[in-house]
């Protein structure tokens, strides 16, 4: 900081607040934007039982921010949950998330939102048999991890193919 000694403890306090005021706006964004995407995704499903299709499932892959990465998905979930009438249909939903630079030993955090108890578990599990996933839940929803680098070619076919069989 170029200032004097004296000035230096309340350039921090600026600092910090200026720091928190940006947080608070890139949850709001976040927010927003888990909006965006619930809409998207409730509108494809809203299409695809007009075509009477199977059960509707879906994976939807994003790179993020490592630290935030569970927490965006849980957004996208429930923002999923609370629009009209989602559930209508049965459905399967694998969120993912995955850095945006990756090495061999980062993490992608997977979530699972079944429109019940049974296609959730079943999802689940088939993650963890065909990748390797770690994690659990109950209800409706099931969070994991996979380390890793996330290929859409290898993990992102898996990811198809694991909800062809649900």
């Amino acid at each position: 900081m170029s200032c004097s000694t004296s000035l230096v403890p309340r350039r921090v306090n600026q600092v910090i607040d200026e720091r928190k005021r940006a947080e608070k706006r890139s949850q709001e964004l976040e927010i927003q934007l888990s909006k965006v995407i619930a809409d998207t995704l409730i509108a494809d499903m809203q299409s695809a039982g007009e075509l009477k299709a199977s059960p509707y499932s879906r994976h939807y892959h994003r790179s993020d921010d490592p630290t935030r990465a569970l927490s965006f998905l849980q957004a996208i979930a429930s923002s999923f949950e609370k629009s009209p009438n989602p559930t209508a249909e049965p459905f399967t939903l694998i969120l993912s998330s995955s850095p945006a630079t990756q090495t061999a030993t980062s993490t992608t955090t997977v979530l699972v939102l079944g429109s019940d108890d049974a296609r959730t578990k079943a999802a689940g599990e088939a993650l963890k048999a065909k990748l390797g996933v770690k994690g659990g839940g109950k209800g409706v929803r099931w969070s994991g991890k996979w380390v890793g680098v996330w290929k859409d070619a290898k993990e992102g076919e898996s990811l198809k193919e694991v909800l062809a069989n649900l």
